[in-house]
């Protein structure tokens, strides 16, 4: 399923959350972890307000949830999230999941696979020329589903802060 059409019931200006596995994550351990936040999801509230969400994972490494409260003016609130990421956290647990630390560059490799490495790993793949500006890479600060869907989850290293950060070189 492509980015534009995830979370189909769930406006653009839903809240987003982007959780990176610092492993492939298996098929079994994707759903059980997506089965244990839909049940949370039926009773989640934020200051007594409903808050509708759904869950789904991405190239067998990134968890997103998206979340929205149907009343104007209204955000999801401190606690809630914290129920969020703390339900979150424990459905990995049992799954054995890692998350990966947030020092960590998420990208594409030539093969089409998702690696997620240190940033001094990925300084050395870019002096060696292994990455450049047109590698796609991933963004897991992005904090709102229209976002997700307009692409800028994953794009070439060469558009985003990667390519300042590393001196990305543009192919011949």
């Amino acid at each position: 399923m492509s980015d534009s059409a995830l979370f189909p019931s769930l406006p653009g200006s839903a809240r987003l959350w982007v959780h990176v596995a610092d492993h492939d994550v298996t098929p079994q351990a994707q759903k059980a972890t997506v089965d244990v936040l839909q049940s949370f999801f039926e009773t989640w509230d934020s200051h007594g307000r409903p808050v509708t969400a759904q869950a789904a994972w991405r190239d067998d490494r990134f968890l997103f949830v998206a979340a929205h409260i149907d009343a104007p003016g209204q955000s999801i609130s401190g606690c809630a999230t914290d129920a969020l990421v703390q339900t979150i956290n424990q459905a990995a647990q049992a799954q054995e999941i890692r998350w990966a630390s947030a020092l960590t560059v998420a990208h594409r490799t030539p093969e089409g696979d998702v690696s997620v490495v240190p940033r001094t790993a990925f300084a050395g793949l870019a002096s060696q020329e292994v990455v450049d500006a047109t590698t796609p890479v991933f963004d897991p600060s992005i904090t709102e589903l229209r976002a997700l869907r307009s692409g800028a989850f994953e794009q070439p290293a060469g558009s985003t802060w990667h390519a300042r950060a590393f001196s990305l070189a543009h192919p011949a």
